[in-house]
């Protein structure tokens, strides 16, 4: 009986080990975070539902950077990331309504007036993906995201895409009736939606600004809308920059030129511990009800097996073309492609990895004497995975759109200075973020004591520390007490963990450096004090002496551990 029931458990468990799990359609759930309690390491939602304890979920910063926002060429320049992109991996321990208690310490500090969501992490031990899976599109509070992990081996015999699924296109309609003027010019960066002089922005990582939500200005990574007259919209970026859109150029001297098109999206950085989605294109200038929209960019895609059966299949993050062709105003912008994040160990058969930026809308002239703005390429994506392994990458940028059909000798058809956008960037996988730490005050976890450091040597002191949100300072007594550092040209890292001197000096060694940490849960605490002790560097000195035949040298070298003499005669 026992020999019988010990062989039904290992078969119980041998079964589920290797049990094979079939996927199509949605897999994850999605929630919107609207609070967060570090020291109790529970997250608000607004719908817990189809979340269970003991699963993992992913923690997503989507919005929420700054930007400027003056009316000049440095619209749209990003002025502090803040949380946005920031992501880690996590567990739920319980669920008590919409309160979700997590088992560890968030790594990350993130920022609720930018989006902040939640996304289930289904993990299998083999599945197969029998016809594509996909995320819902992004919506302003959620989706985009699209997240699977399998213990052993996924099997391709559909397409996993978030294509098109990420930040959302400009839209073409302006409500409010207009026409052009050859006297008018206009360049503004910003204008208000529904404001005839500019189409609006395409979305990316910077919520808009009420009142700024159109013109050619880029709204960081979304491409700008363009301007009247008939001007085609910027394409989004993404870590790479979108293209310009094109212009609109009417050969009549009376004619409504369009030269101040949307402006591609910005390129973003590309910081190891933050993912973005693709910006959406700006769309183009309309007056007559048919200028296009900018496209969506494609999503975020986190995959983590350790062998993957490609079977010739397609893990998509494309950004989305412009594909339908007005008659008679500007075009938008081309979506970027998103960001793909792959950890696995072996490729048993090929698959490709698709985060190409998509194409700018084109515009037919309809044989008149005109030849308007087409859109702006979308930009490359950024794919993240182990570069040694054999896998087929495109992060090509999108191109740009083409204004044809004018009549005859008004204007050749071309680009209208449209441009494509910029390739986009492969990276080797290093970790998904993830807090084993169950404390959340502030804990000291490693220190150097004093460490020894020849001059002109580059130092590196390094404090390791776990809590939740923990903000660094650090310090330094040049002997009358401690104050705080700053960055520059010898000290790097002032408010890291880690601080860099670039050029050791014997006047260090009178230093003490300390870091000073504090936390949402407490603090502050300080490290022990941290000395140094610079050697001076060598001087190589001797004197020598002769008498008749014999000559005696005399070594008089200084801060040397060692000696070799050398006569230059072998």
């Amino acid at each position: 009986m026992r020999k019988t029931l010990l062989a039904s458990l290992l078969l119980f468990f041998n079964t589920f080990a290797f049990a094979q799990i079939n996927l199509s359609g949605t897999i994850n759930q999605y929630a919107k975070v609207s609070n967060i309690d570090y020291c109790a390491k529970t997250l608000t939602v607004v719908d817990a539902t189809g979340f269970a304890p003991g699963t993992d979920i992913i923690i997503i910063q989507m919005q929420g950077a700054l930007i400027n926002t003056l009316d000049n060429a440095s619209f749209g320049n990003i002025q502090d990331l803040r949380g946005t992109g920031l992501y880690e991996r996590t567990r739920i321990q319980a669920i008590a309504g919409n309160v979700i208690s997590l088992e560890f310490a968030l790594l990350n500090q993130y920022n609720l007036d930018g989006s902040v969501q939640i996304v289930s992490l289904p993990s299998y031990p083999n599945a197969t993906v029998i016809d594509s899976i996909v995320a819902p599109a992004w919506d302003g509070n959620r989706g985009g995201v699209l997240a699977l992990e399998v213990a052993d081996t996924l099997t391709l015999e559909g397409n996993i895409s978030v294509q098109g699924r990420g930040f959302r296109g400009g839209f073409a309609n302006i409500s409010q009736s207009n026409n052009c003027s050859f006297l008018t010019n206009q360049n503004d960066y910003y204008y208000g939606l529904n404001n005839w002089r500019g189409a609006a922005k395409g979305e990316g990582v910077a919520l808009p600004t009420p009142g700024r939500e159109a013109g050619r200005g880029a709204q960081a990574n979304g491409g700008g809308g363009g301007n009247d007259h008939n001007a085609g919209g910027g394409g989004g970026g993404n870590i790479s920059a979108g293209g310009n859109g094109g212009n609109n150029e009417e050969p009549n001297a009376f004619g409504c030129d369009g030269t101040f098109p949307g402006i591609g999206g910005k390129a973003l950085p590309e910081l190891s511990e933050r993912l973005y989605m693709g910006g959406g294109g700006g769309a183009g200038h309309e007056n007559n009800d048919v200028g296009t929209n900018g496209a969506c960019g494609g999503g975020v895609i986190i995959l983590i097996a350790k062998n993957i059966k490609g079977n010739n299949h397609v893990i998509d993050a494309r950004g989305m073309n412009v594909t339908e062709v007005t008659k008679g105003d500007g075009a938008g912008g081309g979506g970027s492609g998103g960001t793909v994040v792959i950890d696995v160990e072996n490729i048993a058969s090929q698959f490709l990895v698709d985060a190409r930026g998509g194409n700018g809308g084109s515009v037919d002239n309809n044989n008149e004497n005109r030849c308007q703005g087409p859109g702006g390429g979308g930009g490359g994506g950024r794919v993240i995975l182990p570069t040694s392994l054999p896998i087929n990458i495109l992060v090509i940028g999108g191109d740009a759109g083409r204004s044809f059909n004018s009549s005859a000798g008004s204007c050749p058809d071309g680009t209208n200075n449209a441009q494509p956008g910029n390739d986009g960037v492969i990276a080797d996988f290093e970790a998904i973020p993830k807090s084993n730490s169950a404390s959340t005050a502030p804990l000291i976890v490693n220190q150097p004591q004093n460490l020894n450091a020849c001059t002109g040597e580059a130092l590196k002191l390094l404090v390791e520390a776990s809590g939740a949100g923990l903000q660094f300072q650090w310090q330094v007594d040049q002997g009358a007490g401690f104050q705080n550092l700053s960055n520059n040209a010898t000290y790097s890292g002032a408010n890291s963990a880690e601080l860099t001197i670039a050029n050791a000096t014997p006047e260090l060694t009178n230093y003490s450096f300390r870091l000073q940490i504090n936390s949402i849960c407490g603090g502050p605490i300080f490290s022990d004090p941290i000395g140094l002790n610079i050697a001076a560097s060598p001087t190589a000195q001797f004197d020598f002496g002769v008498d008749k035949n014999m000559v005696q040298f005399s070594n008089n070298s200084m801060n040397s551990a060692g000696f070799a003499w050398d006569f230059g005669d072998g």
